[in-house]
């Protein structure tokens, strides 16, 4: 299983640093350090109706 916890790459970190992540990625600046992680999968194929009958 891959690691997901969030990984610093680089000290001092700008807001130009953000706008070079790639779109995979979730990026954000804590204490200067660039954390990148990656993003969520996309929700499955279906449906979901709320009431008594759940998934459709």
């Amino acid at each position: 299983m891959a690691n997901t916890a969030h990984t610093p790459t680089k000290s001092d970190a700008s807001y130009a640093d953000l706008l070079q992540v790639p779109e995979h990625l979730i990026a954000e600046i804590l204490n200067g350090e660039l954390h990148t992680q990656p993003r969520r999968s996309a929700p499955r194929a279906g449906s979901f109706h709320a009431g008594s009958a759940g998934w459709q």
